[in-house]
């Protein structure tokens, strides 16, 4: 009961208390940005409005009792970076190594008194005489001293004396402790022990009382480095409470074990006390405790409980999932909601999906390691731990190495591919990512929305800020490649916009801060823009685009620290008049053309005549993106219809201009074939009709009624005898398609054999299969098969070949099949 009242008090107080915290945080960095656009305004260099005034002062501060550094006897001392709070502002530490010390900083206004916390953070909500603030429960362990002091000062002149608001409670570890990664303790009563807390005090500076807030802890955590034959302590709030009946410490060691000691006698917990609670804990004196997901079965009943919202308890650590094995994953035991924090334990989770380990997280994940390959047809949001992240969620020391592929050729606008996460949603608590590393290969077969190393967008409209603390990306980002766009004069091309791309993050909308984020010696952008427009989008070595649509609402990017871009930007197939637009969208970010605050990346123009998919060799061959939908009734229920973006249309161009083109698709696909024939010259050496179904051949049949000047040398296909269509009916698709073939002048072939090749300009074009009547009564099975190749790589092109016609083909044609690319028969289905 203890522990699931713990987990229910962290997720659903968890989120209202970073939502608190965020909004002092709001107000203060709205303040800011509103300073700021005044001084930019007046054109002045003081950036202080209203009359406010920065004043220096300086305090000699000293605490009475217990901090984080002690001599021998228990005594404070002062050390580098104990700075501390006084009513907001910042105050630095000038000396160390004494129990009084200087501190510098400058306040607002001028008062008798001020206020003040240790230690500093920007997370206390300073009042007339009040402080609200928070003891985290994960504390870091510091041997022989407090793991996080919580004390409060009242000046009196240029004097603060500092006074701790909790209690100390100190254990002692014995010589067999080895390999400890954390402790935890709590009350076998569920006492709260940290969180949430608020001071008042009194003129003198007295306190006048102390409460704790809304969301509190039932346990306490050390971290960090644990070692045997030492002494470390916890801080919890000393609120006049105890532990009535006693407390336990449980143990987590590397190795995976739990184990635990308990204690009866109770305890009295008040501020500023210091309590032994052991002279020596030994491991022979723990008792082991069976928790957390060790197997494969163990993460299946892992996930069945989390389904079914029940009881996590005995997966779970101090409130988090705990792996304790590493784990293969299939698309049958990925989690559509993670809502537990996970504590991965350093173990490796490895992927073969076509999603990421989580459909929504809302919960924080650490020490995790992710593998393997994600390959996700969908068109909308994908990432290797997550395709959503709930705000207010933390993401640390995690690291992927999964190649993701995202999207399907010819789908637009809604892919957002990252690393790690595909995109923020919410409108309350910052997002962070920290300490986290990509080192997968990232590709995007679509024009995706957005694309980032490690997040692909940050949130629209209220969404909160996102952080980014110590992230690299370490690997590669592919993006439109695959398809081949391209950029019609009449218009319909209007959604083949190139989207947001960045090491880091692609789209950073609302406000987003790097600090020591980097794209890593090696890594690379590679977007194939083949004659797309940029829009809005941008690109960067760091963050693509920084600014988002949300009217109201204050948006920035800030880096801090060093932040280094090595990632290679290279743009392939770019217009020429579209260059010097590229590189001013791409140095968008301050300092560098790629987008990060050191610029020592880089940004390449590779540019061909005219944009392809594949560029080696004698020739390029693309498949053309479809623009034209149909509904069309399923054969599920004879009833229901979809819109649907089936059909199959590719156009080859060889070295010296000649021209081939493969089916054609739909009649509504004809303006944009039309476009595309007139870009290379308006004339078609050969044409190849794989078999006479609509989606394939449509196109060229309203070509060859209305050529707007194209011109055709020869038309290849094998003839459906005349049972397959009715030849007195003018209005059959068939019909109409050999009668325009016939009227339109050029030359046609009809292929009856197998076996014979063709050749285009040096490119080599074998027949395969040819109609076969005796297959099927489908015209399906008796399509044209075509193998297309030249000395760099080979296309088998299929038709709608089914499976009768493709054992003809294992049979015959064996060798032939083996390819670079192969069009799948009926388009993959």
């Amino acid at each position: 009961m203890r522990e699931a009242r713990l987990r229910i008090l962290q997720v659903e107080n968890l989120k209202l208390n970073k939502m608190m915290k965020r909004l002092c945080r709001y107000a203060l960095l709205l303040q800011a940005a509103v300073v700021l656009t005044a001084s930019c305004g007046k054109g002045n260099d003081n950036i202080l409005t209203d009359g406010a005034a920065s004043l220096e002062r300086t305090f000699r501060a000293s605490i009475p009792s217990t901090k984080l550094a002690l001599d021998a006897l228990h005594h404070a001392l002062w050390e580098d970076g104990d700075d501390i709070s006084v009513e907001g502002a910042r105050f630095v530490l000038e000396s160390s190594g004494s129990s009084s010390a200087i501190f510098k900083g400058t306040v607002a206004e001028d008062k008798d008194n001020y206020l003040a916390m240790l230690p500093w953070s920007e997370d206390y909500a300073f009042g007339s005489k009040t402080v609200s603030g928070r003891l985290p429960n994960r504390q870091t362990a510091n041997e022989g001293g407090c793991a996080w002091p919580l004390a409060y000062g009242w000046s009196v002149g240029s004097d603060i004396a500092f006074h701790h608001l909790t209690t100390v409670l100190q254990i002692t570890l014995g010589a067999d402790m080895t390999g400890v990664r954390e402790i935890v303790l709590h009350g076998n009563a569920g006492e709260m022990l940290a969180g949430d807390f608020s001071l008042s005090v009194n003129s003198d500076g007295s306190v006048s009382s102390f409460d704790g807030g809304s969301t509190v802890y039932e346990s306490v955590a050390l971290t960090g480095t644990i070692e045997a034959n030492r002494t470390y302590c916890f801080n919890v709030l000393g609120l006049g409470t105890g532990f009535a009946s006693g407390l336990t410490l449980e143990f987590l060691f590397e190795d995976g074990t739990v184990a635990y000691i308990s204690k009866d006698a109770s305890i009295t917990l008040r501020k500023g006390e210091w309590v032994n609670l052991s002279d020596g804990i030994t491991r022979a004196a723990l008792t082991p405790r069976s928790i957390g997901i060790s197997s494969k079965s163990g993460w299946d009943a892992f996930k069945a409980a989390l389904e079914a919202e029940s009881a996590v308890d005995d997966w779970c650590w101090n409130g988090e999932a705990l792996l304790k094995c590493d784990l293969f994953l299939s698309d049958a035991d990925v989690l559509e909601t993670l809502s537990v924090p996970l504590n991965g334990n350093g173990h490796t989770i490895s992927l073969s999906c076509s999603r990421g380990l989580a459909g929504t997280l809302s919960a924080d994940v650490h020490d995790l390691n992710l593998a393997g390959s994600i390959d996700f047809s969908g068109n909308s949001a994908i990432g290797a731990l997550a395709s959503t992240v709930v705000t207010g969620v933390s993401v640390s020391n995690v690291h992927s190495s999964a190649n993701i592929t995202a999207g399907a050729l010819g789908a637009t606008n809604s892919l957002k591919l990252g690393g790690l996460a595909g995109e923020i949603s919410g409108a309350s608590g910052r997002v962070s990512f920290v300490n986290c590393s990509v080192s997968g290969t990232l590709t995007s077969l679509n024009y995706a929305h957005c694309a980032g190393g490690i997040l692909a967008h940050g949130g629209s409209g209220s969404a909160p800020e996102s952080f980014f603390d110590a992230c690299v990306f370490r690997g590669s980002l592919a993006y439109a490649q695959g398809s081949c766009p391209f950029n019609f004069a009449d218009g319909q091309n209007r959604d083949r916009t190139a989207g947001r791309i960045g090491g880091i993050i692609g789209d950073a909308s609302r406000v987003t801060l790097l600090r020591d984020c980097s794209t890593a010696d090696g890594s690379t952008l590679d977007l194939r823009l083949n004659g797309m427009t940029l829009g809005s989008g941008g690109v960067g070595g760091l963050v693509g685009r920084t600014t988002g649509n949300a009217s109201g609402y204050t948006m920035s990017v800030t880096f801090e620290g060093a932040n280094v871009n090595n990632a290679c930007i290279t743009v392939r197939d770019a217009r020429a008049d579209q260059h010097d637009r590229f590189g001013l969208i791409a140095g968008a970010q301050p300092k560098a053309i790629s987008g990060s605050a050191t610029g020592n990346g880089s940004l390449v123009f590779i540019d061909t005549t005219t944009p392809s998919t594949v560029t080696d060799g004698h020739f390029r061959f693309c498949q053309i993106a479809p623009r034209y939908k149909v509904a069309m009734k399923t054969s599920l229920d004879g009833t229901r219809t979809s819109d649907t973006n089936h059909y199959m249309s590719y156009i080859l161009v060889t070295e010296g201009g000649k021209v081939a083109v493969f089916d054609g698709g739909w009649a509504g696909d004809a303006p944009n074939l039309k476009s595309l024939i007139k870009s290379y010259g308006g004339h078609v050496d050969a044409w190849f009709v794989s078999h006479p179904h609509q989606d394939h051949v449509d196109a060229l049949s309203e070509i060859l009624a209305d050529p707007e000047g194209i011109t055709i040398g020869t038309i290849y296909h094998t003839k459906a005898s005349q049972s397959r269509y009715n030849p007195s009916d003018p209005s059959n698709i068939i019909t109409k398609l050999y009668s325009r073939m016939e009227a339109f002048g050029c030359s046609v072939v009809d292929i009856r054999e197998p076996g014979g090749r063709y050749d285009l300009d040096g490119v080599g074009i074998k027949v395969l299969s040819v109609s076969d009547e005796a297959l099927s009564t489908d015209l399906n099975n008796s399509s044209l098969v075509l193998r297309i190749w030249d000395d760099a790589k080979s296309v088998v092109l299929l038709g709608d070949c089914g499976v009768l016609e493709g054992r003809k083909l294992l049979a015959t044609f064996p060798s032939d099949l083996d390819c670079t690319f192969l069009q799948l028969g009926h388009h993959g289905n």
